[in-house]
């Protein structure tokens, strides 16, 4: 779904969607782990995509998101670009 941005709008679009019709106030993102347990090197790249254009469009919404990560730092180098998630 991340690896392109139109599955990624479409995901995102959908969220919004769901979230406003059932009342949401955001969504708690939590993928184990990107670029691991059979995903694509890439996929480290995409997870902060996919948050950067979620985080643009909930804030339209007034929508919250977060993100489930983990702390262990081989995890962490494999799967999160912390400079692009930090933003």
């Amino acid at each position: 779904m991340v690896s392109s941005a139109t599955s990624r709008s479409t995901f995102i679009t959908s969220c919004v969607k769901f979230l406003l019709k059932y009342g949401f106030d955001g969504l708690d993102l939590d993928w184990e782990y990107p670029a691991m347990r059979g995903g694509q090197p890439k996929d480290k790249e995409n997870f902060a995509l996919l948050l950067q254009e979620m985080k643009a469009s909930f804030k339209q919404h007034k929508l919250l998101l977060t993100s489930a990560v983990s702390a262990g730092k081989a995890t962490i180098d494999l799967s999160y670009n912390i400079t692009a998630l930090a933003r």
